[in-house]
């Protein structure tokens, strides 16, 4: 069977904390070689964790960018993960103050 290793991220930018995983996954091609590729999760496991962080706020609750990013960039590297190295991954915001103001900045 075919399958894939691919390094996943997973960030969690919450109202009040903040947290960076890192997870080496792989995948299986359960198709046929004439189908259509359909891959499935045969192993999961998480590489890195970070510790739980206070996320970067402002006075009136809304994201400090740069702060976030430079926390972010410093799991990377405590990690010892280059970032053009992760094939994947998943930003989950939660707090609507905080995603309404990060998808603002983003426009």
């Amino acid at each position: 069977m075919n399958t894939r290793q691919l390094l996943s991220v997973g960030i969690d930018i919450g109202t009040t904390t903040t947290q960076v995983i890192f997870s080496r996954l792989e995948l299986v091609n359960r198709a046929a070689v004439s189908q259509v590729p359909r891959y499935e999760f045969i192993k999961r496991e998480i590489s890195w964790q970070s510790p739980v962080f206070f996320t970067p706020v402002d006075k009136q609750g809304g994201l400090k960018e740069a702060e976030l990013k430079a926390l972010i960039l410093a799991q990377y590297q405590a990690a010892g993960i280059a970032p053009e190295t992760v094939d994947s991954g998943a930003i989950i915001i939660t707090g609507g103050k905080c995603q309404k103001r990060a998808t603002r900045a983003r426009r």
